[in-house]
């Protein structure tokens, strides 16, 4: 396995490339199917790790027009609640993993064994160093230079200010980068891994 290095800068080091987001879902897909929707929720919709531990399927609303993720007073760091609208590609992938037979009652991570699993996974996918925070790092980067709306970021990820958000994400990757990033499509099944976008 050909191991996946971060960037060389400070602030790069804690943003996930294009390449290691499709083969960190790549590995939850062919190793740790449960563990796909923890690797979703943090890549593709920002939620901090601790908070999607907290989460429950009744959590994420997949039906309707309008297709989101509540995360409660109870579960959020800030004791606030926010709603976090969910980009088509994360529902998508959502679809991709209830079609794979992922279970979709109780908490959306799997509670048994959760750090050996990650770390398991994160070695399948290559990885030598797991940055803290790096998925939701990567999904703020991405999702202001796709929609360089500082203020609605602010929300989504549940910051108090959007000070900090626009002096840290904004120009950390490329409008050709961010727009790779949201096309990073699941399989058309879970055999078929080729589907993946380069």
């Amino acid at each position: 396995m050909r191991h996946l290095e971060l960037g060389t800068t400070k602030f790069r080091k804690e943003i996930l490339t294009n390449p290691q987001v499709t083969a960190l879902l790549r590995a939850a897909v062919e190793t740790d199917l449960e563990l796909l929707p923890y690797q979703l929720l943090c890549v593709f919709a920002g939620i901090r790790p601790k908070e999607v531990e907290r989460l429950e399927w009744g959590h994420i609303k997949l039906q309707g027009k309008e297709k989101y993720i509540e995360v409660p007073d109870e579960v959020s760091k800030t004791g606030i609640q926010r709603f976090v609208n969910m980009e088509p590609l994360l529902v998508r992938w959502l679809k991709f993993y209830i079609r794979a037979g992922g279970p979709v009652v109780g908490p959306i991570v799997p509670q048994k064994n959760l750090r050996m699993r990650l770390r398991s996974l994160r070695a399948s996918a290559g990885f030598r160093r797991w940055p803290q925070d790096a998925p939701r790092r990567t999904y703020a980067s991405c999702w202001l230079a796709a929609y360089s709306d500082v203020n609605r970021l602010n929300n989504l990820m549940g910051h108090t200010s959007p000070d900090m958000l626009w002096r840290h994400y904004q120009k950390a990757v490329t409008q050709k980068q961010a727009a790779s990033f949201w096309k990073i499509e699941p399989p058309k099944s879970r055999g078929n891994i080729v589907s993946f976008a380069a």
